[in-house]
């Protein structure tokens, strides 16, 4: 048995990316495969919208498997650099202010 996979993204999702709920079906799929690594075969792939990257990027961190993407057009990596860089802001750190009376 080959101990690497490769699964092409655009024949079991679409070459448009862009619901999150899409990237949880696809990494059960994934996860359900005998092999250890699986490689991710991003050819084709046309769109992919910041839900999608951020719910496939939290998948593949919390995947049992080795992933590995492959064939990632620019505009889709870029996608994903944008969300791994990007942080939840701290709106207002109310602990350091205090209540005044006008």
């Amino acid at each position: 048995m080959n101990s690497i996979r490769t699964v092409a993204v655009t024949k079991a999702l679409s070459n448009y990316l862009g619901l999150r709920h899409s990237a949880k079906e696809f990494f059960i799929y994934v996860d359900s495969l005998p092999e250890p690594e699986v490689h991710v075969d991003f050819d084709k792939a046309v769109f992919i919208s910041r839900s999608f990257a951020h719910e496939y990027i939290k998948q593949e961190q919390n995947s049992p498997k080795r992933i590995k993407k492959v064939n990632v057009p620019i505009n889709i990596e870029k996608m994903f650099d944008v969300v791994k860089n990007s942080k939840k802001e701290n709106k207002l750190d109310l602990t350091s202010i205090k209540a005044i009376s006008i």
